[in-house]
């Protein structure tokens, strides 16, 4: 943005000057600080580590969203039989599993995660069916 009037372009000359002699001020001021740091021994190193996150670990510009520069955490897997028809068949095989039976076969399946939200859904569809048991914490689920 240019300057408007004489006044103004004069103002910002002066402002400028005094900028430029205010720098050279703290320059020297600088200088002589360090120098009295080294007559003391004393060594002014720059900081290690700059506010914020360390450079090149998160996403850099024109990557897609998610990806970072650390590599994927791994591939996605992929099975022969989806989640959900797996559980009903563990809950056929099993009689009445509990979920904490069927997070255990879950994970030995090597499947990531919980299959509780798979759980959940199959029981909102009407495909399996939540018993409670008396005397037990949790439910057990059935085929419906």
């Amino acid at each position: 943005m240019a300057p408007r009037t004489a006044t103004e372009a004069s103002s910002l000359v002066r402002t400028i000057t005094q900028m430029k002699k205010k720098r050279q001020e703290l320059l020297e001021a600088i200088a002589t600080i360090d120098s009295t740091f080294s007559q003391l021994g004393i060594s002014v190193d720059q900081p290690t580590r700059r506010p914020g996150r360390p450079a090149g670990s998160g996403r850099g510009p024109g990557r897609p969203k998610g990806s970072t520069s650390r590599g994927s955490k791994g591939t996605r897997k992929r099975f022969s039989v989806s989640g959900e028809a797996r559980l009903v068949q563990l809950v056929k095989k099993m009689g009445k599993p509990n979920a904490a039976d069927l997070n255990r076969q879950w994970k030995t399946d090597g499947r990531g995660g919980k299959a509780d939200n798979a759980l959940s859904k199959l029981v909102k569809i009407g495909k399996l069916k939540r018993v409670k048991v008396k005397g037990e914490r949790g439910s057990r689920y059935v085929t419906a």
